[in-house]
């Protein structure tokens, strides 16, 4: 199956797809096809990384990166769902950058570089910050980051790069 809307890069060179069963916690095999030719195993990874959100699969303009999350095994279940954020290149398919030390859940891929949100929990486990980081194809940095209103808690993001601004999109559930 195709990895989410964006499975063919911009060039129309590439074709990302998985393969195995989507209800599975195991994950599906990612592959990419390039210029028609055999397939090549990227990585193992949830479902949710093709099929979810703000985290979906996709390559960047300019079609030499590519980006997915890789989503917690039990992350559709959680209040939010979460994982590190995985860039490649797209001729070799090698990590340029690994953001496992953060939860990510939402990103944006642009041309050299990304946007991407995480959340923080306060001591029930509860989204209660979430932050915007910018990271210019060698390092990150924090841009922003934003409290969630009294008595609510974030569960779910959604982040885009525009022209000479980002968007941000942030899904609060209160109680009371």
């Amino acid at each position: 199956e195709q990895c989410g809307t964006e499975a063919t890069s911009p060039d129309g060179n590439n074709f990302m797809f998985f393969m195995g069963d989507i209800d599975s916690n195991r994950g599906v095999q990612l592959y990419q096809m390039t210029d028609g030719g055999v397939p090549e195993e990227v990585a193992m990874i949830q479902a949710l990384g093709c099929v979810g959100g703000g985290g979906r699969f996709q390559y960047s303009p300019d079609s030499e990166l590519f980006a997915y999350i890789n989503y917690e095994p039990d992350a559709q279940l959680a209040d939010y769902a979460q994982g590190n954020l995985v860039i490649r290149r797209t001729n070799n398919r090698e990590v340029v950058e690994d953001f496992d030390r953060f939860e990510v859940v939402a990103f944006d891929l642009f041309d050299g570089g990304a946007i991407f949100t995480y959340f923080f929990t306060n001591d029930r486990g509860e989204a209660v910050e979430a932050a915007l980081n910018v990271w210019d194809g060698s390092s990150d940095r924090e841009f922003f980051s934003v409290e969630a209103q009294e008595g609510c808690r974030y569960v779910s993001s959604y982040v885009k790069e525009g022209a000479e601004h980002f968007w941000l999109v942030l899904n609060e559930r209160c109680s009371g």
